[in-house]
């Protein structure tokens, strides 16, 4: 009796000290995850996002965000650094997701340091490619670092999300051209009237000319003399006058 009693005692301190054990192992690990994910958190962030142009004009060109993501210096085997824009309209209806992915180490590009600068570019297009309409539109920013396995990737790393606002405006074509009419650079703007009235007074002129051209027609030839009409007239009876028969 007393025995089994003693070994009932045993088995429940085994219990007891099992539960414990785990509790304890399960505690730290919890712990060491929290400084990990504390550590992660300030080694691995989105550093800055800037947008250009602002306010952008909906079919005018493109709209780019500039992202700055900050990674750590021991990459531990992760490969692909994944950066994502999730553009919302204020009714939610109109949405765009944007995402590009760079690779890390020596093979990253514009990469200084522990910084890796990245470029989103959206064409004013929501989920089915039509041109939003103007207001202001939200967007988030993600990174992700992914390491490579068997034949594809897997999440290890998630970032903050960064949050902002973009202004969308209607784009206004500008008028085409108003083609320049080329004036004479010697005529002044009030030499019109001076062409007139040297119009008017050449026709006026002319027309004078004209008139002393008639008059000096009409008195260039001078009139018979008394004379010479008398032997013309006798000179045209003599050639009139009938031989009369003997």
């Amino acid at each position: 009796m007393i025995r089994n009693h003693r070994q009932r005692i045993v088995q429940i301190s085994l219990y007891v000290f099992g539960i414990v054990y785990v509790a304890g192992l399960l505690f730290g690990t919890d712990a060491d995850a929290k400084k990990r994910r504390r550590v992660s958190a300030g080694a691995f962030q989105i550093s800055q996002v800037t947008t250009s142009p602002t306010p952008f004009e909906v079919g005018n060109g493109e709209l780019t965000f500039s992202t700055i993501v900050k990674v750590p210096t021991n990459l531990n085997g992760l490969a692909v650094l994944e950066v994502s824009a999730l553009i919302t309209s204020p009714t939610q209806r109109s949405m765009r997701f944007l995402t590009q992915r760079l690779p890390l180490g020596s093979k990253a590009p514009a990469q200084r340091g522990p910084h890796i600068s990245a470029a989103l570019v959206w064409d004013g297009t929501d989920q089915s490619h039509t041109l939003v309409d103007p207001g202001t539109y939200q967007y988030e920013v993600r990174a992700k670092l992914m390491a490579e396995k068997g034949a594809g990737i897997e999440v290890r790393m998630v970032s903050r999300t960064s949050r902002g606002a973009v202004k969308v405006i209607k784009y206004h074509a500008p008028p085409p051209p108003v083609e320049n009419l080329q004036l004479n650079p010697e005529i002044g703007p009030d030499d019109s009237s001076a062409e007139d009235e040297n119009s008017e007074e050449e026709s006026a002129e002319t027309v004078v000319d004209e008139v002393e051209m008639l008059t000096d027609e009409s008195t260039s030839h001078p009139l018979p003399e008394p004379g010479d009409s008398e032997v013309e007239i006798i000179e045209e009876e003599e050639m009139l006058v009938i031989p009369q028969e003997g």
